[in-house]
């Protein structure tokens, strides 16, 4: 099987031995427990100024080339690096970057700065987990809540990764289904840690990456109007009482091309609900990018007589009710997609 989920680890430049050795036994874990998961890291090296500690990225790295070297596979099949543009990375930062035959399958985001480069990392991730960190993993962090990425800051490791964790941890617990005894295991973790400790506290960690990888995410695709707020809240809240996460485009943050965007969600994400009560001319232009991807969706309508006559094909709902929403989108979210 291709492993087509990308796991992105990133965090501090400096770990101390023992965060480090951890690091890259679970990147190692996370190979191991599952084979459709690839290693991603932004390549990041050292200061050169200050070449103390490990970084994050060369931890995760290292458990996945012992991984490869171990299993007999090709580096390049469980390990991918995502570099900024030579010619906008900022020299007076003094990085050392992962050379041309480090970091797996490498690549160059040309014309994309070291800044853009982690809005471009937290979109191509399936999971973002970070490690302690200062700055720049806060606003990975950020930039992963609002593009709907789910993210798992290990708090035990200090930093930005336990700031976030402390402020925002309802969210974590929510966006990863955590429970509150594999929560304590993951984030009770002390280091040094005893073997057995540690390996708890791993195999807690792949048991969340491998649930968030199935994607169970649901593309809503609406008009975007203040009044209809209340309407996507409780459509909103029925998605996830079934299991899955909602998007919707202006909820998320993407750079360039919005329509880059929607198609990006469209081959990504599990299900697809269109609301096409008035039938905006945005919502009927996704939908037939939809089509054209081959997708199934649910429409949302006010009454089945009132669609186009091309959209009478797709599985409708009529509203009459959306205080009965989780009921009602239950059979379509079960097999989003006809086999």
């Amino acid at each position: 099987m291709m492993r087509d989920k990308r796991v992105l680890f990133y965090g501090g430049p400096h770990l101390n031995a023992g965060v480090s050795r951890f690091v890259e036994e679970l990147a190692f874990h996370l190979l191991s427990a599952n084979d459709r998961i690839r290693i991603v890291t932004g390549g990041f090296k050292a200061y050169r100024d200050k070449p103390e500690g490990t970084s994050t990225d060369v931890s995760a790295a290292s458990g996945a080339i012992r991984f490869a070297a171990e299993k007999g596979v090709p580096v390049d099949s469980v390990l991918e690096t995502f570099l900024p543009d030579p010619l906008y990375d900022d020299p007076l930062r003094k990085i050392e970057r992962f050379g041309p035959t480090e970091g797996g399958e490498r690549h160059v985001l040309k014309g994309i700065s070291d800044k853009a480069r982690r809005l471009k990392l937290v979109q191509l991730a399936d999971a973002v987990i970070t490690v302690a960190g200062h700055r720049h993993t806060a606003l990975v962090l950020e930039m992963a809540i609002a593009a709907g990425r789910p993210a798992l800051p290990l708090a035990f490791t200090g930093g930005d990764s336990e700031d976030y964790w402390k402020a925002y941890e309802p969210y974590f617990l929510e966006r990863l289904g955590l429970s509150d005894a594999d929560a304590g295991r993951i984030q009770d973790l002390t280091i040094p840690a005893t073997p057995e400790r540690a390996a708890e506290c791993r195999t807690a960690i792949a048991k969340v990456v491998g649930q968030l990888i199935q994607n169970k995410n649901c593309l809503v695709l609406m008009r975007f109007r203040q009044e209809l707020d209340p309407f996507y809240a409780r459509l909103k809240k029925a998605i996830e009482d079934s299991g899955y996460f909602a998007i919707r485009l202006d909820h998320q943050v993407y750079p360039g091309d919005i329509r880059d965007t929607i198609q990006k969600y469209l081959r990504e994400c599990r299900a697809v609900i269109a609301v096409v009560t008035d039938q905006s001319p945005n919502v009927m232009y996704e939908l037939g990018l939809a089509h054209a991807f081959g997708r199934s969706p649910l429409l949302l309508c006010g009454s089945l007589k009132d669609l186009p006559f091309y959209l009478k094909l797709d599985r409708t709902l009529e509203i009459h009710d959306d205080t009965r929403l989780t009921e009602a989108l239950a059979p379509y979210l079960q097999a989003p997609e006809p086999s």
